[in-house]
């Protein structure tokens, strides 16, 4: 039987995608083995079948990640990496004591060394000179903190290099004497350790990309677009084939590194069993539930979403209540006392229990429609797949949704919603209103149900993930 590897940089039972995928490598006739890093906390072990091994490595094991750096060097006949790790590890460094100095000694490394430089890939060389005419151009020491945000930028980077490092190390200790006929690994934090794996064993490798990783912040700089985008551009070639969520980011990574094979996989739900509209577990049927289930970050719009709905309160006598559900941390509590603060919490506005991953469908049937408030302020904001667009319409809710690109596509062919500018609270009080009618809502709803079952799952694009795969 042939052998197949997915390589996470997390907590394998948290992204369901990762048990879609597995589950159908296995049907494909793969044995198939998910790598991932332990999460002591967890409280779920419920996304995988008992077909799926599950082997997980501590992610902060330093023996691992000194392994890890000592295998980069396989890389550098292939790269010129030497030159490129020259740049990025010295120039933080220097920077933080003084900057000018950090340039003289950055700009004496790159004649020394031009030669060399010249000799490797051209995309090294393009690289390293873009970065420093970005960083000669006087207008770039004029701003505001330049120091802290090129520290910044330079973390972020690291925060996806160090998980890198370390399932490389792990991989050597674990599977040193085992072969896998493919590999797939997925985000930016494991393509390292992919390239890693198909560099030295040939194996065919694919790369899920979940995300449009160079502009993958709310708050980027410029450097976090060039650290980010440097890093994939460099494994990404690689890669025998690549997936991404939507066109939109697929279009945007085409234009960034001109890989020949692409395809695009939503996040999309399973089928399962044949779908069947789900009965409302609602409490009181004169209310109309507006549910966004998520997490909670800086960018999730769910600020706006608050603002919104005490306006909406305050200009239309509408029995409209606002279900906020997710997990605790520090940006619930900010929303919770915002949402206090316009006296609406516990009489429009609610928090209630998050649930577990397998629980969220179900979860679904106290709403009448579902919300997805993420603001477009980044590239990969825009060009999302949520998951909570799939699981709307497997639930049959209806869907509000901030302007994103992907998701205006699915709701412009479903009708199974609306779209509107989360900014301008005259257009979402509008748009909401929509939602008035329980006539209105069925209809959205039928229409949801039905895209989800013919167009919008797993199973319509198993196609597509087969191909991927390659023969």
């Amino acid at each position: 039987m042939r052998k197949a590897l997915i390589v996470v940089a997390q907590d394998p039972y948290i992204d369901p995608r990762i048990s879609y995928e597995a589950e159908s490598l296995h049907k494909l006739g793969y044995d198939v083995e998910v790598f991932g890093f332990l999460n002591k906390e967890r409280t779920s072990k419920k996304n995988f079948s008992s077909n799926i091994k599950i082997t997980e490595f501590e992610p902060n094991n330093a023996k691992a990640f000194a392994s890890g750096i000592k295998s980069l060097g396989i890389f550098l006949n292939d790269l010129g990496l030497k030159h490129y790790l020259l740049m990025l590890v010295g120039l933080p460094l220097v920077l933080a004591l003084d900057i000018s100095i950090g340039l003289c000694l950055g700009i004496l490394v790159l004649i020394k060394n031009l030669p060399n430089i010249l000799l490797s890939k051209t995309i090294i060389l393009k690289r390293v000179l873009k970065l420093f005419i970005i960083l000669i151009k006087p207008k770039t020491f004029k701003k505001p903190n330049f120091q802290l945000r090129f520290i910044s930028s330079f973390h972020r980077l690291m925060t996806l290099v160090h998980p890198n490092l370390v399932l490389i190390g792990a991989y050597k200790q674990i599977y040193s004497n085992k072969k896998f006929d493919l590999v797939v690994c997925c985000d930016l934090d494991t393509l390292m350790a992919g390239a890693y794996i198909k560099k030295t064993t040939n194996t065919r490798l694919v790369y899920d990309s979940h995300e449009l990783w160079p502009y993958v912040y709310t708050d980027a700089y410029w450097l976090d677009t060039q650290l980010l985008s440097g890093l994939e551009g460099l494994f990404i070639r690689y890669a025998d084939s690549v997936i991404t969520v939507s066109n939109y980011i697929k279009n945007i990574l085409d234009g960034l590194y001109r890989h020949p094979h692409i395809a695009v996989i939503p996040n999309v739900e399973p089928l399962e069993d044949t779908i069947q509209p789900i009965q409302n577990n609602k409490v009181n049927e004169d209310t109309i539930n507006f549910l966004f289930i998520g997490g909670f970050a800086p960018g999730r719009g769910i600020e706006l979403l608050i603002r919104n709905w005490q306006q909406l309160v305050l200009k239309n006598d509408l029995n409209f209540n606002l279900l906020i559900q997710g997990p605790n941390n520090i940006y619930k509590t900010q929303y919770m006392n915002l949402a206090r603060n316009t006296g609406l919490l516990g009489k429009r506005i609610f928090f209630p229990e998050s649930v577990s991953e397998d629980k969220i469908i179900e979860s679904c049937k106290s709403a009448d429609v579902g919300i997805i408030p993420y603001e477009p302020i980044c590239l990969s904001h825009i060009g999302c797949s949520p998951n909570k667009l799939g699981q709307y319409m497997k639930a049959g809710l209806p869907i509000l949704s901030n302007k994103l690109e992907h998701v205006s596509e699915v709701l412009s062919v479903s009708k199974a919603g609306f779209i509107c500018d989360f900014t301008d609270q005259d257009e979402f009080i509008k748009y909401a209103l929509n939602f008035k009618s329980s006539e209105d809502r069925k209809k959205m709803s039928e229409n949801a149900l039905i895209y989800a079952q013919q167009k919008y799952n797993w199973e319509a694009y198993s196609q597509v993930f087969k191909a991927a795969l390659g023969k």
